[in-house]
């Protein structure tokens, strides 16, 4: 496996932040993303991967009920994080939604943890969905999420994905475009310095 310094971690995910910044002039990390996906086959792994990298080892946030797969964060700042994914093995692969499939599969068979999407809070999702299906830009939900905090509290959201991106595609892909409520992640997730 190829391993890169705590450095160049922090880098490529901070330069992932700013893929949308690539068509403009702005120098800020733009005020709609939400997370950063960092996508591994095991949690524990992609969680040790991102400790070594980053110097600060992310929280478990919980599980994605009938997608197959819970999550570990880390605070990237006001209301931004990265979200570290994996497949649940307590969960019944038999059971999960058929547009949350592909992405499980995908993680399975990731041999070590990669990039694997972004979100974005664009506000009222069904407005941004007329916007992009007037605009003719092919996507694929809105399909409801939720995920299951080891408190027991359930978060739950919208999300829709875009079939098709224009600007790198092939580092992070697909884009998911998400909505749930604007709150800054908890307090006991750690924060990347």
């Amino acid at each position: 496996m190829h391993t890169i310094g705590r450095r160049s971690f922090i880098v490529v995910v901070a330069g992932a932040a700013c893929v949308p910044l690539l068509t403009s002039a702005a120098t800020e990390v733009p005020s709609l993303l939400d997370l950063i996906l960092l996508g591994c086959n095991d949690l524990d792994h992609g969680m040790d991967f991102v400790e070594q990298r980053a110097g600060v080892r992310p929280a478990v946030g919980g599980v994605h009920p009938g997608r197959g797969t819970r999550n570990a964060l880390l605070s990237l700042g006001e209301r931004r994080y990265l979200e570290v994914i994996a497949p649940d093995p307590k969960q019944d692969q038999n059971r999960v939604e058929q547009f949350a499939l592909k992405t499980l599969e995908h993680l399975k068979e990731l041999s070590s943890p990669h990039l694997i999407g972004w979100a974005a809070h664009p506000g009222d999702l069904e407005k941004f969905s007329a916007l992009l299906r007037d605009a003719g830009i092919a996507f694929l939900g809105p399909w409801p999420g939720s995920r299951q905090r080891p408190d027991g509290k359930l978060l739950q959201w919208k999300s829709l994905n875009l079939k098709k991106l224009s600007i790198c595609s092939k580092l992070i892909y697909p884009s998911r475009q998400a909505t749930r409520p604007l709150c800054k992640p908890p307090s006991s997730v750690p924060k990347a310095s």
